[in-house]
Formats: structure tokens, sequence, C-alpha cells
């Protein structure tokens, strides 16, 4: 009987990258973990507000010279305050717990910008159900059933399947991408995990403040209509 042999036409040989041999599940998961943390500021940030309308204290503050500005960029500062604390503690107990962080203090200077744009997208996300709910109650459990499906959506945890839609810039855009969350978590997890610099996360963070601006807009539009209208 004739033997058969597998031919070997092309010779390969796998090289790993540098710093990563050892990378577990939990290195893809932990910069995901920061934008979980940041998406459930949009729970204070919306029962923090609709306890306010539930109050009057808005009622009240509607008859001084305050602006819908001034209540609002009032309530984006300290959350972004705490955005920032969010990423520090949360990334110093990833690597408590074995996370194996690559680069240097300036990928951390870099996940801290990223942790405030996700942290206005957030406030501006609480904006919204803060908008169309009626009580401190209500839009707790309706910004916790928003927040917690939209960080699986955004691939806090693990990787969707491609759903190509289209290219922007010369990068494939996916389904996903209209989240600025998603561009969050890819930013991360090149600064953090894969050691990348400016030159690899610019096109996500630049997509994160466009489409973070355009969130903060209608949530300020929105809000500003239906909660801080005069009334006569």
């Amino acid at each position: 009987m004739e033997s058969q042999t597998n031919p070997n036409f092309i010779k390969s040989e796998v090289e790993a990258i540098p710093g990563t041999e050892s990378f577990t599940t939990f290195d893809y998961i932990a910069p995901g973990t920061i934008i979980f943390a940041l998406l459930l500021l949009a729970t204070s940030v919306a029962s923090t507000l609709a306890r306010e309308v539930e109050k009057g204290t808005l009622g009240i503050l509607k008859l001084t010279k305050m602006r819908s500005f001034d209540l609002l960029f009032g309530t984006l500062v300290p959350w972004s305050l705490i955005a920032i604390a969010q990423v520090i503690i949360i990334f110093i107990v990833a690597i408590m717990i074995g996370y194996h962080w690559q680069g240097d203090i300036t990928s951390i200077l870099l996940a801290i910008g990223i942790g405030i744009i996700g942290g206005v997208a957030s406030v501006s996300l609480g904006l919204l159900i803060a908008t169309f709910s009626k009580n401190e109650q209500q839009a707790a459990s309706l910004s916790t059933m928003i927040a917690v499906p939209l960080s699986f959506v955004a691939g806090a945890f693990f990787p969707l399947p491609k759903v190509v839609i289209g290219n922007l810039f010369g990068q494939p855009f996916q389904i996903y991408d209209i989240l600025p969350w998603t561009h969050g978590i890819y930013a991360l997890r090149s600064v953090l995990t894969f050691g990348g610099g400016w030159d690899q996360i610019a096109y996500y963070v630049w997509m994160m403040i466009a489409l973070t601006a355009l969130l903060f807009a209608v949530g300020v539009v929105v809000f500003s209509k239906a909660r801080l209208k005069a009334e006569y």
C-alpha cells in the first residue's frame, strides 16, 4: 500500500508579539470593564436628575437666572472627575489581580483622556434617560436596562461578529461603531493591553469625540426642552 504524505507547499512559522506571550482572557476583558463602569455612570446621572425633578428643585431653579448650560455644565464637571477616578481605580485593581499592562505613563494619560470622553458620553445618556423618567426609581431601572446591554453591544466582554456596513476614513465601519463606547474599548485595549500610542488610537479617539459631542448635544436639547423650559 502506497503511503500518503501531506506535502508542505508553504513553509511558515508563528512568532509571538513581544510582551504578549502570557496574555490571558482577563487582559482582553479588563479595558472593557473600565468602559462598563463608565456606562454605569448613566444610572447615577439619570437618578440624580430625576430626583431633582421629583423634589421640585429644578422647578425652583427655573425661576432664577440659571441657564440650561449652567446646570448641565455643572452636572458634567463632577461626573467627569468621577470618570477619571473610575479609570484609575479599576486600572490599579486590574493590575493587582493579574492584568498584564503594556506601556508607560503615557498610556495611562491616554487612558484617562479616553475615560473622560467616555464619562461625558455616559452623562449624555443619563440626560436622555432622565428626560423620559417620571421619578428616581424609574430612572435607575431604565438606565440599568439600557447601560448593561449597551456594554455587551459595544464589545466590553467578548469579541463581536463582524458586521461591516461601509468604510470611513479608510477604516471598516461596523454597526457597533455608532456607539462612542465601542471606540473607547478599542482605544483602551490598544494603549493598555497592546502598548500602542496615539498613532494607533487617533481614529478611535476622534470618532469617540464626534459621537459623544452628538450625543451630548441631543441630550442637552431634549432635556432642556422637556425639563428646563420656562412655565408660564
